[in-house]
């Protein structure tokens, strides 16, 4: 049944897409979809033939990709009990290695050179004998698994106070190279990173979003058990999700409106004589911060105050933008699973392993190392009466502006790497030399991608407004 629905809609599908490939190009569009789905014309084709299988039964054939079952069954080998070690996994396939060690071969073997030049090998204390990828995969490993030392000591063959030593060590040296790789950019850089919020989103003058998580921790000995056993970790992100500032170790249950004026990311923000942000640029973030010139939060929808649409669609773009954090933490915490609960008492201690995962996702991402989850009190502080005023003045002026720039017959993009909805201002023909995907208003086109589990397939959706 399901291979004769997929061949009945396969050549139309096919003609479709050969139709839409060759009109003129929009090459904004194009390099969205490449970002997404590398957008070359096969992978086009492949993804609009794997739409069809969304309105097919699920049968026992169709439940992974013949790609996905061999490594799966790869996968399942190496996992019997007992036979899982360190050199398996490393002479294993790529996919075995990012799944157990969370970072590509060669983000690795980078990591491996900028350590080297910290480290002391000379140290009797931070074990000569093992070498460094090995102290590296080590530290990966228990960032990457909730496992416990015990279970690391057998997969690496050395006793567990030695993988206790040499993570936490690691893990100590990562956190010193936070300052190189969790900076706040340039002026430069930040105006590329404006530019980018504003094509996805339609925001202007966006240079990052902020918000917090909270990271469980054991429960220190004699705690009356009235505290949350929790740190909260504040962050800033970009586009991209790189972190631009970190700020941890506040209880887990202090709100982001009580951890933002203790952090020195706050000082800088309301700072007129050094300022940290242009004044015509700002961040983000929810109505659990304080409003500032420099950080827009939403407009309040409680209670029975009504608002203009140009409020209504400022608060949409910015929910949308500040969706970014939010996607940052989930593949942060589930790329680096330690940190979904990290067994140790002292707050400087889990300080340094949670600052640690957040170098290895910024250090990831610059080297084009992408990791998906696929894979597996408001009002509490209140700024001067001047800087207020000045932040609502400004938060008016945007959705002014927003109102008039989202015009009828655009594209809204449904990102199927990053969840996120991209709306896109008018129509744009652009040729491109490769591919290329036609703007069509008011029209419906649904392509679903492939992500590894046939279970759930995001798609990428193109539709008028």
């Amino acid at each position: 049944m399901a291979a004769d629905t997929l061949k009945s809609v396969k050549n139309p599908l096919i003609n479709f897409a050969i139709t839409e490939l060759s009109k003129p190009a929009s090459n904004h569009i194009y390099h969205l979809m490449k970002s997404e789905m590398g957008s070359l014309r096969h992978s086009v084709l492949v993804s609009l033939l794997s739409a069809s299988l969304e309105e097919c039964p699920p049968t026992k054939n169709h439940d992974q990709s013949s790609e996905n079952i061999v490594e799966d069954q790869t996968h399942a080998n190496v996992f019997k009990k007992g036979e899982i070690t360190y050199e398996s996994i490393l002479n294993g396939q790529d996919s075995l290695f990012k799944h157990h060690f969370r970072l590509d071969r060669r983000t690795v073997l980078s990591l491996v050179q900028v350590l080297g030049k910290r480290l002391r090998y000379g140290n009797k204390s931070v074990s000569p004998s093992v070498p460094l990828e090995e102290k590296l995969l080590m530290t990966c490993w228990m960032l990457g698994n909730t496992s416990s030392y015990r279970e690391a000591s057998k997969i690496f063959k050395v006793s567990k106070a030695v993988v206790h030593h040499i993570f936490h060590h690691i893990c100590n040296e990562l956190a010193l190279l936070a300052e190189k790789y969790i900076r706040w950019p340039t002026q430069e850089e930040c105006a590329t990173i404006t530019d980018s919020f504003e094509n996805q989103f339609g925001f202007p003058g966006v240079v990052g979003v902020i918000g917090s998580c909270s990271i469980r921790v054991r429960e220190p000995p004699g705690n009356s058990g009235n505290d949350i056993n929790g740190i909260v970790l504040q962050a800033v992100c970009d586009d991209k999700m790189l972190l631009l500032d970190v700020y941890t170790g506040y209880p887990g249950d202090t709100t982001p409106a009580k951890v933002l004026p203790k952090s020195p990311l706050y000082d800088r923000l309301a700072s007129k004589n050094d300022p940290l942000i242009e004044p015509h640029k700002h961040i983000l973030g929810n109505s659990n911060y304080p409003q500032l010139a420099t950080l827009l939060t939403p407009y309040n929808e409680d209670g029975n105050q009504t608002h203009s649409e140009q409020e209504l669609k400022f608060n949409r773009l910015h929910k949308m933008a500040c969706s970014l954090i939010d996607d940052s933490f989930e593949i942060l915490k589930k790329r680096f699973r330690r940190l979904e609960y990290i067994d140790v008492t002292r707050v400087n201690v889990a300080n340094k392993v949670i600052v640690a995962a957040c170098v290895l996702h910024n250090f990831a991402i610059l080297q084009g190392d992408y990791y998906s989850p696929l894979m597996e009190s408001p009002g509490e502080v209140s700024g001067s009466g001047d800087i207020v005023s000045c932040a609502a003045h400004k938060r008016n002026a945007i959705a002014k502006f927003l109102g008039q720039s989202l015009v009828p017959g655009g594209l809204k993009i449904y990102s199927a790497r990053t969840q996120r909805i991209f709306p896109q201002h008018g129509a744009v023909h652009i040729d491109d030399r490769d591919s290329c995907f036609h703007d069509r208003p008011h029209a419906l086109l649904v392509i679903s991608l492939y992500s590894g589990r046939a279970q759930h397939r995001p798609c990428i959706r193109a539709k008028g407004y």
